[in-house]
């Protein structure tokens, strides 16, 4: 007679595998390029854009910009046009700001966006019916400055706010 030790598994792992859906989600970051250190007024609003959050009614983002001058020469008549209130938002710029921005100066602008109503219809009770929507809006900044040969020239600065919304895929493209 002999012993005999006979292996064996003490532990079993049995295992399913069960499909689920992952949300694929992109935010698109746009970079500014440009000429400086050139003879004239070269305003730039930083970051270009930005994506709002899920906002209801009532609620408020409070958001801000950099507008900074890169140019040789001061910007004049500097303009704050912010987006008209619509449906869904009403903005405000929280300082006073001044009318020219000098050579190579920047100046940070506060603002808010309002919500008046939900862009997923959801305040209202409204129902989209599914679909992918985008929303945008722009504050445009014009500025004009004086050249070298005593001529006017003029340029423009935008930064916008924007959201996409509903039931959106990577397949159905870029909000414009």
């Amino acid at each position: 007679s002999k012993d005999v030790f006979m292996d064996y598994n003490l532990v079993t792992v049995e295992w399913e595998v069960n499909e689920i859906t992952i949300e694929d989600k992109y935010e698109i970051v746009l970079h500014a390029v440009y000429e400086a250190d050139v003879p004239a007024a070269v305003v730039v609003a930083e970051p270009p854009s930005v994506t709002l959050p899920e906002m209801h009614a009532g609620d408020v983002y409070n958001g801000e910009f950099n507008l900074t001058n890169y140019g040789l020469i001061r910007a004049d008549g500097v303009q704050f046009n912010l987006p008209a209130d619509d449906q869904y938002f009403r903005y405000e710029i929280m300082q006073g700001l001044p009318d020219q921005l000098e050579a190579k100066e920047q100046l940070t602008v506060a603002y808010r966006a309002i919500a008046l109503k939900s862009l997923d219809g959801d305040d209202t009770g409204d129902d989209t019916g599914g679909g992918c929507y985008s929303y945008s809006s722009c504050t445009n900044i014009p500025y004009s400055y004086q050249c070298s040969n005593g001529s006017t020239s003029s340029g423009s600065a935008r930064h916008c706010t924007s959201r996409t919304y509903g039931t959106c895929s990577s397949a159905q493209g870029v909000p414009g």
